[in-house]
């Protein structure tokens, strides 16, 4: 959470650039099942079923940008492409 970047020690967090990024409610909406939920397991292995709606899904992202603004740490949102707009971030 954007809100931990404050808590490391200042020789630590000078070295530190911290980059946040989530979805946009678009990107939800038309990829939940074929691409969030598909390859949930792409970077840790999750042995669960995915619970959340999409709904709570949205939810989630727009607190979590809304939490990133205001700590002044640089967010991205992922609209449409994400092969593409990750290569920005």
């Amino acid at each position: 959470m954007p809100h931990y970047i404050k808590d490391f020690e200042i020789n630590y967090s000078e070295k530190v650039i911290p980059v946040f990024f989530g979805f946009s409610t678009n990107y939800i909406q038309e990829n939940f099942e074929t691409k969030l939920v598909k390859h949930r397991n792409a970077i840790e292995v999750r042995n669960w079923p995915e619970e959340r709606t999409i709904q709570e899904l949205i939810k989630e992202h727009k607190e979590f940008k809304a939490k990133c603004l205001q700590a002044g740490i640089r967010y991205f949102e992922i609209e449409n492409d994400y092969d593409k707009e990750i290569m920005n971030v």
